[in-house]
């Protein structure tokens, strides 16, 4: 009598656990962007083309329904790249005075673009990044970076004074669309004047020429839109 007692308890428990659901095969799992999402979403270059470009949502989804991106060879010739690719470029190209692919982020729908241009100042690498109407080739926005340029000498370069003199300026892109002057004196030649920082020289003649020659190699980008 115990060992049926025994066996009816033991089919009992068979029993239950074949009607219950197994809750961690059968549970539903969350989906979740994926790994190279995350990083992109969480990328701070990413974040702050968006902001430049002034594109509200950060959303990954929404982003890359707005924007595009590309580059131009050393040859000057462009050609499209991925999202994961376009926002590496921009986030290596400062990193470095050697010569690299242009890059390239255009805003759908508009005629708004963000290129960027490098050169070497008095302490390193320096950088801009600029927010261009292709339709006018009018500057909106201009941002320069350094990475170790003097303070209270070239590092000046990231005065809102010392940018707001680009911004408004048309860009002519088969010659030098700025010059240079220093202490009255015209030291690059070109169409609209800057004013350089007081006591840095070398910085100035990097900036001024920096942005002549780096946006001269977008031409043929430019010239296609």
């Amino acid at each position: 009598m115990k060992n049926k007692i025994l066996f009816l308890l033991f089919l009992s428990l068979v029993w239950s656990c074949k009607d219950k659901p197994n809750n961690l095969t059968e549970k539903e799992v969350p989906v979740a962007a994926s790994g190279t999402n995350k990083v992109l979403i969480a990328n701070p270059s990413f974040q702050e083309l968006l902001e430049f470009a002034d594109v509200a949502d950060t959303d990954f989804t929404a982003a890359t329904e707005k924007v595009v991106y590309k580059m131009v060879d050393i040859h000057g010739n462009s050609s499209p790249l991925d999202l994961e690719k376009g926002v590496a470029l921009f986030t290596s190209f400062p990193k470095t005075v050697k010569e690299q692919n242009l890059p390239i982020m255009e805003i759908k729908g508009s005629k708004r673009v963000i290129l960027m241009v490098k050169g070497k100042g008095f302490g390193g690498p320096i950088w801009a990044m600029l927010l261009v109407d292709i339709g006018t080739l009018e500057i909106l926005k201009i941002k320069f970076g350094h990475k170790a340029e003097s303070e209270g000498y070239g590092a000046g370069i990231l005065r809102t004074a010392f940018q707001k003199q680009f911004i408004g300026k048309v860009l002519n892109v088969n010659a030098n669309t700025f010059w240079l002057q220093q202490h009255e004196k015209e030291t690059i030649a070109g169409m609209y004047p800057i004013d350089g920082i007081s006591g840095a020289t070398v910085t100035n003649v990097a900036v001024v020429n920096m942005l002549n020659k780096g946006l001269q190699g977008y031409a043929n980008y430019l010239a296609q839109r």
